[in-house]
């Protein structure tokens, strides 16, 4: 994510205009934990070091009637392939290929998002918007949503992610100089729009 961006999502959190969708969200809460005990100054560092990193992808994004059995493990879902197969239903489910690697925090650990069947497709509609009411994503981030001055690139970010970001916005629990920006544009999104949005998008080259 660029500098500025990187650095406003800081502000917002140290100012309280960023807060927790979910109370139970650990890592959202260690991050809010960690601002409030970060100075500005080293914040302002944090932010121009991981600007200067380069996003790789290694992430698939998979639609999916059925998916391998997904079980809770710390703040992922490990997919047990030996039990039988369960119904992916209306959401998102993502995880490490190789727990292993995970716990391990290897970097080049892949992961698999499974989304809804047609998902894909119709976030790819929605992304084009519908007129004045909802103009498409590309307006503020850029062809192929790889960013522009306006809005950050998301192109190819985790599904889970994504929707968080929206439902934040349209939560009220995400505010802020980005989130005027954002509100019009997901206050007409249903859940449904929303599990959509964030599988095209994700599904994407960054």
């Amino acid at each position: 994510m660029p500098f500025g961006y990187l650095a406003q999502q800081l502000r917002d959190m140290r100012a309280g205009a960023r807060k927790l969708v979910n109370a139970h969200f650990a890592p959202g809460a260690l991050m809010l934990q960690v601002i409030r005990q970060t100075s500005e100054t080293d914040a302002e560092a944090a932010a121009r070091y991981f600007s200067g990193l380069r996003y790789t992808k290694r992430l698939k994004v998979v639609e999916a009637a059925r998916i391998p059995h997904p079980v809770a493990h710390g703040f992922v879902y490990v997919f047990e392939k030996r039990r039988p197969l369960v119904s992916l239903g209306e959401r998102i489910i993502e995880g490490p290929d190789d727990p292993e690697r995970f716990e391990m925090r290897d970097p080049r650990t892949t992961y698999t998002a499974y989304v809804p069947l047609g998902s894909i497709a119709r976030g790819a509609a929605l992304a084009r918007g519908n007129g004045a009411a909802r103009p498409p994503c590309a307006l503020c981030h850029g062809p192929g949503l790889r960013g522009t001055s306006v809005g950050p690139p998301i192109a190819g970010r985790f599904p889970t992610f994504l929707f968080r970001q929206l439902y934040a916005f349209k939560s009220g629990t995400r505010a802020g100089v980005t989130a005027t920006l954002m509100k019009p544009i997901v206050a007409s999104l249903s859940r449904h729009d929303t599990i959509d949005l964030a599988a095209y998008v994700g599904s994407l080259s960054p």
